[in-house]
């Protein structure tokens, strides 16, 4: 028997986590499925991220390093840079992490067996690959009819775009987003966050708990399809409900808002710091007017309505630029915030890691070790629960690391038979370009 690489760090919190007891076999790559599972993870799921050595999570970047689009500890790839990519090891906290070639029958065969053991499985592969690997729900329900499966491939397992490549600004695109990005001058535009893929990990984390407490009352496995593309597309209902009674294009709007004015982003006196403003109604302009010493703001008969002020943000955003560039960021946020005026900081990752005292006065930052990566900030997960922020058990997985306790406790294999395994190539700690390399 193996030490359990999560069992060292129990929670001793009030109840344990939610979802402790329930293992889950993560296929999941890139962002959207890592970002689902992750969720799970950190609720307490016992989540096995299985990848291959001949193809494993494309954010873990190539064997050579890749600065251009990673970020390494130092600016250096080091020895392994496959384990020390900051996009792998933020979305696969509280994984463990086996390698398993599922186009080898003997690495079916074993997948086969942790099915039997698990409850649920995720993947978000193109819609055809579980099917030509032989491992479509079908066969996985044959193999254990209680399993729940989750299937997110970005346009769904069905309709005639269903094999489609896309990524996460490609559902942007699709959806309809990002036509409705940018200013009213010019071109439609992405938010260069790849917004929809943690949009739909979410959906997906959300199905499968449902999934699994639809089992806990009648006993039945359940197949979740989930179309990338249509979990955004529910952001978009205000507009398409817009277009459908009215045949309208919504407008790009920039900073602008479809119900609020004076509605934007205002200069602060240090050199790239910026302050939001958003009011609402007619109490909030007048405090606003209170707020920058204008009181006579709120007798305007120019701007003493919602409709009037709409149409004249031209003209008031120079005088709140005048009145917030003398003022730090903060300090515009404070006394707009103290007068009942929606106002926020434009926050740049330093202060939000560093100088965000609301932030540290939540703990939500937890420092991380990880044994290749180093030490560094994370952030935690989006709940507290009966006050209790939920921890960062474990750093995301290096290639391979858990193969002896998954393959060895949870199937019973022996050191020699993972050792003959690893000499297939069906498991192994090393990327498979390196291991058939010749050695010097």
């Amino acid at each position: 028997m193996y030490e359990h690489p999560l069992r060292a760090c129990a929670v001793t919190g009030r109840g344990g986590l939610p979802l402790e007891g329930v293992r889950i076999l993560d296929l999941t790559q890139m962002l959207a499925g890592p970002y689902a599972t992750r969720l799970l993870a950190d609720l307490g799921a016992e989540m096995i991220k299985i990848e291959s050595r001949q193809r494993y999570d494309l954010t873990r970047g190539p064997v050579g390093g890749d600065r251009v689009s990673r970020a390494y500890p130092n600016d250096d790839p080091g020895e392994h840079p496959w384990n020390r990519s900051h996009f792998f090891n933020e979305l696969n906290r509280n994984k463990l992490g086996i390698t398993l070639s599922l186009t080898h029958p003997r690495g079916v065969e074993l997948f086969k067996a942790l099915v039997r053991a698990s409850d649920a499985v995720i993947e978000n592969f193109s819609a055809r690959v579980m099917q030509n690997l032989g491992l479509s729900y079908q066969v996985l329900r044959e193999v254990k009819p209680q399993i729940v499966m989750c299937s997110m491939p970005a346009l769904g397992m069905t309709g005639p775009e269903k094999d489609y490549v896309c990524y996460g600004t490609t559902m942007e695109m699709l959806s309809g987003m990002t036509e409705l990005m940018g200013y009213s001058d010019g071109v439609p535009m992405m938010t260069g966050l790849t917004y929809g893929d943690t949009v739909a990990g979410t959906h997906a984390a959300f199905a499968v708990v449902a999934a699994l407490r639809h089992r806990r009352r009648t006993g039945e496995g359940q197949y979740i399809d989930l179309s990338q593309l249509e979990t955004i597309t529910q952001y978009l209902g205000p507009h398409i409900l817009e277009y459908s009674m009215q045949r309208r294009q919504p407008a790009r709007l920039g900073n602008r808002h479809p119900t609020m004015a004076p509605h934007g982003i205002y200069p602060t006196r240090e050199e790239e710091r910026w302050v939001s403003v958003a009011v609402g109604n007619d109490a909030e302009w007048q405090a606003l007017g209170r707020a920058m010493g204008k009181p006579e703001l709120a007798d305007d008969p120019r701007y003493a309505t919602l409709g009037e002020r709409y149409q004249r943000q031209n003209e008031i955003d120079p005088i709140i630029a005048a009145w917030t560039a003398p003022q730090s960021a903060y300090q515009v946020q404070e006394t707009l915030q103290q007068s009942g005026v929606a106002a926020g900081v434009v926050a740049t990752m330093e202060t939000a890691c560093t100088q965000d005292p609301h932030l540290a006065a939540r703990d939500y930052f937890q420092t991380v070790t990880h044994p290749e990566a180093g030490t560094h900030l994370a952030p935690s997960a989006p709940w507290k629960l009966e006050g209790y922020r939920l921890p960062i058990r474990k750093p995301a997985p290096l290639l391979g690391e858990d193969n002896q306790w998954v393959l060895g406790d949870i199937l019973g294999l022996t050191l020699a038979e993972l050792r003959e395994l690893e000499e297939a190539g069906v498991v192994g700690a090393l990327p498979a370009e390196l291991a058939a390399a010749p050695k010097p």
